[in-house]
């Protein structure tokens, strides 16, 4: 009996040490850093993306330092065991959207676009007739819907108003005058932003409106928190960006006042220069992107290595075309440090309120990124766990192998026979 009762207790212990299975804890950061609307400039407002990232990482006790400078950035320090390079691993926390630009006589909300130019053809269209929200500045969020004049109701008027220009754009929020909407709360500048949540589709597939600006965001919390235990050499320094929908303001903060020696970006991959193939997007689910100038040209250097550790892996990653990290400014951009990697995931239906990605995908990239810091070979995970065998413990060197205590389980049970 006291082989059965070990055999029990060894397969408790495994069920309560085993990982996650499909994003347990980049999903449940995932949705969170959805659901917190973060419009450019206001990413660190309460409620936004980056007063959830601050919370978090409070927790962990081996963060050496956290800063938050005046564009937004936040940045966690995590110093290692030993001498090594520095390294600096870029999210972004910000996504477009709108602020309130006035406040007519009847109380109606006019609206402008963060960033100005619009970031796809038909973003103003989605957002009409839309569920959305106003942030006021004591927090409060103040309900309404995004309207227009009517293109049904006066068909031979010249000029017929556009459902879908940002100057014949409302938002109704129930007030009747400027003073009645000032005050519920809402001023000059608020932000405003299209109700939503997280989506879970099938496979393993997530849904929302900003997915694909909080998805690096989600994978670099789940590697903070692998790294806790402070094995990998070196320093790490996780920045967690605002303003880049603004011309990579934030980045350029960031890498004018960081030295480091290698750089990984994880976010959407610009544009490629050239033309490309007219092949078709990767779908969600194919792996990991590394975006390159020539996906043709075999990968060298920071790309190679971070190729090989996905192999060593087993992690799908593709190379595709991408254009360079852009930066709006009168001067010289900020450089990039010689090993920089571009990471993505494949998104379907990109800036739009119903972008969808693949959770696996997301828990491979954090895999991949912890694959990159630690620099030694780790055993697989398990599908879709992203967590390292050094995250959970069997016990060491059990009395007997596993195979011989279900044999002597069946001679038990035919002796009973």
């Amino acid at each position: 009996m006291k082989y059965v009762a070990w055999f029990c207790a060894f397969l408790l212990l495994c069920c309560f040490n085993a990982p996650p299975l499909h994003g347990q804890i980049s999903g449940d950061d995932l949705k969170a850093l959805v659901e917190a609307p973060g419009i450019s400039g206001y990413e660190d407002v309460t409620g936004a993306p980056g007063d959830y990232v601050l919370r978090e990482i409070e927790q962990l006790k081996r963060v050496a330092k956290v800063d938050h400078d005046s564009l937004g950035n936040l940045l966690v320090v995590m110093q290692g065991t030993g001498p090594g390079p520095k390294r600096l691993l870029v999210a972004p926390l910000d996504e477009p959207g709108y602020v309130v630009s006035a406040i007519t006589s009847d109380g109606y909300l006019r609206l402008q676009r963060l960033p100005q130019q619009s970031p796809q053809a038909l973003f103003d269209a989605l957002h009409f007739a839309q569920p959305v929200s106003v942030i006021a500045r004591n927090g409060r969020r103040v309900p309404g819907v995004v309207a227009g004049l009517s293109v049904h109701l006066q068909p031979a008027r010249r000029d017929a108003p556009k459902m879908d220009h940002l100057d014949e754009m409302y938002v109704d929020i129930g007030a009747t005058s400027d003073a009645e909407a000032r005050q519920a709360g809402v001023d000059v500048l608020d932000p405003v932003f299209v109700e939503r949540r997280l989506l879970k589709l099938w496979p393993d597939f997530r849904a929302g409106a900003a997915v694909g600006d909080r998805y690096g965001a989600a994978a670099l919390l789940a590697l903070a928190r692998k790294l806790y235990d402070g094995k990998f050499t070196g320093t790490v320094t996780l920045a967690f960006v605002a303003q880049q929908w603004l011309g990579g303001r934030g980045l350029a903060r960031v890498l004018t006042s960081t030295p480091v020696d290698e750089m990984i970006y994880l976010g959407r991959l610009p544009a490629a220069r050239t033309p490309s193939s007219g092949a078709p997007p990767p779908p969600p689910g194919s792996g990991i992107l590394i975006g390159v100038a020539d996906p043709a040209q075999p990968l060298t250097g920071f790309a190679a290595e971070i190729a090989s550790r996905a192999k060593e892996g087993d992690i799908a990653l593709r190379a595709v075309a991408a254009g360079p990290l852009r930066f709006a400014n009168y001067g010289e951009p900020p450089k990039l440090p010689e090993r920089f990697v571009h990471l993505a995931i494949p998104v379907d239906w990109p800036v739009t309120p119903i972008e969808t990605i693949s959770e696996t995908d997301l828990d491979n990239l954090s895999r991949l990124l912890e694959r990159a810091v630690r620099r030694q070979i780790l055993p697989p995970s398990l599908p879709g766990a992203g967590l390292a065998k050094d995250h959970f413990h069997l016990p060491p060197n059990p009395p007997l192998p596993i195979e011989e205590v279900l044999k002597r389980l069946s001679g038990l049970r035919r002796e009973r026979a």
